[in-house]
C-alpha cells in the first residue's frame, strides 16, 4: 500500500485486513512524524517493521526523534540498489518487540 499522507496510511492500515510487514517512513511529514505514525500503527500491528527515512544524520535522528530504541534509518539521498539492500536488511531482521524506547 502506499499513503500520500500519515492519515491516510492509518485509514488503510484499519481496513487492510493482512498483515502489514514494513512500514516505511519519512521523519517529518505534515500532519504527524513518521515516529507517531509507526507508534499508532505499531499498536495493532506489534509485528511490523519499520524503516525511517530522512536527510538527516542517524546520529542526529538518534538524539533528537523519539524511536524504538533499534530503529532502522536510511539517510537520504540514496539509490534504488541502496534502498532495495537495506529493505532486505529490514526484513531479514529478528523482530525485538519494542514499540518505542520507554514505552
Amino acid at each position: 500500500m502506499a499513503a500520500r499522507t500519515p492519515n491516510e496510511a492509518l485509514s488503510y492500515a484499519n481496513v487492510y485486513p493482512g498483515d502489514i510487514h514494513l512500514l516505511i517512513t519519512d521523519l517529518m511529514m505534515p500532519e504527524m512524524g513518521g515516529g507517531e505514525l509507526q507508534r499508532r500503527l505499531q499498536v495493532s500491528r506489534p509485528q511490523m517493521k519499520s524503516l525511517f527515512i530522512s536527510g538527516y544524520t542517524e546520529r542526529f535522528v538518534s538524539k533528537s526523534f523519539d524511536l524504538p530504541r533499534n530503529f532502522s534509518f536510511i539517510q537520504k539521498p540514496f539509490n534504488s540498489s541502496t534502498f532495495c539492500e537495506k529493505v532486505h536488511e529490514v526484513l531479514s531482521k529478528e523482530h525485538t518487540g519494542d514499540i518505542a524506547e520507554g514505552r
